[in-house]
């Protein structure tokens, strides 16, 4: 499949993974992955995506009790 996109397109998407890079840390690995395939890679990383994730983190560090608060409090099993 092949997808054009303009270098502004581009950059909206590479920006949108890297945000809900940063909601959803375990997709760090997917999400980079995709972003290696429209963006400038760097040992095994997306460059951009890293500087607007490392962008939005000094922006908007998340504090430990939002990270908490992420953690489903309920069992996995219930008895």
């Amino acid at each position: 499949m092949t997808l054009e996109l303009s270098e502004e397109e581009r950059q909206v998407v590479i920006l949108a993974l890297s945000r809900l890079s940063i909601e959803r840390p375990g997709w760090d690995f997917m999400l980079n992955g995709i972003a290696c395939k429209i963006d400038n890679v760097s040992e095994e990383r997306a460059v951009m995506y890293d500087q607007f994730r490392k962008l939005e983190y000094e922006a908007n560090p998340p504090t430990v009790w939002e990270r908490l608060s992420e953690i489903d409090p309920r069992p996995l099993r219930t008895p």
